[in-house]
């Protein structure tokens, strides 16, 4: 299951085209362009990771963990349309948090402004 954050970053073209992309994702329908989102961690070591949506839709994420989440939940925090979108969106949620925070731990503070994507959400946005 997808988790979504409340306040979710989306990239500049992402902002563009993020009704065409909702619906997509919500039907679970893939497409040629296919977005990037950019998840809490999932391997220890990680501040945020970006993965393909088709990489979601098609895998049942076995070996993505996160502590405070069952094994198949992804928190997701960002989107790009593209790779680089993602990476920009990437650097935007680091630099934010950095400048509230003085330090880097980006899941405290995404859990600590949205409790509902530690205990359970929609898929739905």
């Amino acid at each position: 299951m997808i988790r979504w954050y409340k306040d979710l970053y989306l990239g500049a073209v992402a902002k563009k085209k993020h009704y065409r992309m909702f619906t997509r994702i919500n039907k679970k329908k893939l497409s040629i362009q296919n977005p990037y989102i950019i998840t809490l961690p999932q391997h220890a070591g990680n501040i945020l990771e970006v993965i393909s949506y088709n990489m979601l839709v098609n895998d049942p994420l076995p070996k993505l963990r996160h502590e405070a989440l069952a094994p198949t939940d992804v928190v997701a925090v960002g989107i790009g349309y593209t790779k680089d979108d993602a990476y920009e969106v990437m650097q935007k949620i680091i630099m934010e948090v950095y400048d509230h925070t003085g330090d880097f731990d980006i899941s405290s503070f995404i859990l600590s402004r949205d409790p509902a994507c530690n205990k359970g959400g929609d898929e739905s946005r």
